[in-house]
């Protein structure tokens, strides 16, 4: 599990004005972190990796800690 949380995002104008609901919610990650130690990612993230969308490639990640 990671130490914090970087960026939180609001969803809930599209849940309200269009009924959209999420395929992966906060219960979905923490699923995903009980079932898999360490790695959190989904298989698409992992097979993706970092693509240079986000400039610099940090030791401990996509941003600096």
């Amino acid at each position: 599990m990671p130490r914090s949380i970087t960026r939180v995002y609001d969803n809930g104008l599209a849940r309200a004005e269009l009924g959209w609901t999420p395929r992966h919610d906060f219960a979905a990650v923490l699923a995903r972190a009980a079932a898999h130690a360490g790695d959190i990612r989904s298989d698409l993230a992992r097979v993706l990796g970092i693509k240079g969308y986000h400039g610099d490639a940090y030791a401990d990640g996509l941003f600096p800690v």
